[in-house]
């Protein structure tokens, strides 16, 4: 309840106005934000992760790897990308509990924005919600195949992410 306060309270600052209850509750949709930019994201990232596959210098790879997590990180919407912020500074200060709240309203704001499932999968990790973790790297996986966070590769530390 207290996040779905927040969210309002942030919803009115961001669109510069008011916003009505049933307003602030809808879901974050792919579709709400510019259908081009949603193809033009998978496109950058067919063609990051076919550098990704040829590329044979570590260094350059885990350039190319870094490119692929900040696409990933880009949500479409304020709300959301403000949401992910705040999870990652509960995670960071070990505020699991906070963390997992601003990360439920990201999964039902953007049901489709993988990275913010993958992120719930890691603070379920973390508080040792083992069988949670697993249905959200599903979820992920489901969204994003290529997802190699999700299926732990190590390489790209919680901190570190954009």
């Amino acid at each position: 309840m207290r996040i779905s306060a927040v969210l309002l309270v942030l919803a009115s600052l961001l669109s510069g106005g008011a916003v009505s209850p049933a307003a602030a509750e809808e879901p974050f949709s792919p579709a709400a934000t510019s259908r081009s930019a949603t193809r033009d994201q998978a496109a950058t990232l067919d063609k990051l992760f076919a550098e990704l596959k040829r590329q044979r210098n570590d260094k350059a790879a885990e350039r190319i790897a870094g490119r692929i997590w900040t696409e990933w990180f880009k949500s479409g919407s304020a709300t959301v990308d403000l949401l992910m912020k705040w999870a990652g500074e509960a995670i960071d200060k070990k505020k699991y509990d906070a963390a997992l709240d601003f990360l439920d309203q990201v999964t039902v704001l953007a049901p489709n924005y993988a990275e913010g499932w993958n992120r719930r999968a890691t603070v379920h990790y973390l508080m040792k919600n083992y069988a949670k973790s697993m249905a959200d790297i599903e979820k992920t996986l489901e969204l994003e195949p290529r997802h190699f966070g999700a299926v732990g590769d190590g390489r790209h530390p919680q901190g570190q992410r954009p």
